[in-house]
């Protein structure tokens, strides 16, 4: 078992992530495993400091983190407002961006990651989260797949974005999820002098314009359609 306080401020989330990391890799959590737990935390301890701290200074997250044969449980403790995001109603993933109700999307990708999800609002005391990631026995079994939501793959994409390394495997997974999505054709390309990142490689992977055709005629004219609607 290890316990660690943080500030709650969100220029401790790298710290944090690390901490949790850490702990899932000597519980013997594979690397997609490990994620998993990186980015529930990452998820909670923000929702703790813009909520449950929202306005009150010097707050601090205690993290606990405990595990044995079968799984990894992630304690968070915080003396925050208290709040039950329990009670949000899930988010509609069918719904457009103009009548999709704010919030509720983070507690969404938590419960989604982890096997396990308590949460236990103390009043004056604060809040507890207890979330708890299992341990696989052996190869994982491969999972019967259903149609996805756009909203599902959309989702799905800003987790698969994280986790890649490099510029190329990012467009990859972008022009993958775009034909799995809308059919057809797709391609994708980055004006790379408006996206250089420190450490990253300065090769370019991208021409200096697109390719002629609708993409060239989308940069020049902010048009996604041509004139007859395709």
């Amino acid at each position: 078992m290890r316990t660690a306080i943080f500030p709650a401020s969100l220029e401790y989330l790298d710290a944090i992530r690390s901490f949790a990391a850490r702990a899932a890799r000597d519980a013997g959590l594979n690397d997609s495993d490990t994620y998993s737990v990186e980015l529930s935390v990452d998820e909670a301890c923000t929702n703790i400091i813009e909520h449950a701290y929202d306005g009150i200074q010097g707050g601090d997250i205690e993290i606990t983190c405990d595990s044995n044969a079968k799984a990894l449980t992630v304690i968070i403790r915080d003396h925050g407002k208290p709040f039950d995001p329990s009670n949000l109603a899930p988010p509609d993933l069918d719904a457009d961006l103009a009548s999709r109700q704010v919030g509720g999307l983070g507690v969404f990708l938590i419960k989604r990651q982890m096997d396990e999800v308590r949460f236990e609002p103390l009043g004056e005391a604060g809040n507890v989260l207890t979330m708890v990631k299992c341990c696989k026995d052996g190869p994982e079994k491969p999972k019967t797949r259903h149609p996805l939501s756009t909203w599902t793959r959309i989702v799905m994409l800003g987790e698969e974005l994280m986790q890649a390394e490099t510029i190329a495997a990012r467009r990859d997974l972008i022009v993958e999820a775009v034909l799995q999505m809308f059919g057809g054709q797709a391609d994708l390309w980055l004006d790379e002098r408006m996206f250089r990142l420190p450490g990253m490689s300065q090769t370019p992977l991208f021409p200096a314009q697109p390719a002629t055709g609708p993409m060239s005629q989308a940069l020049s004219t902010g048009q996604t359609t041509s004139p007859d609607g395709n």
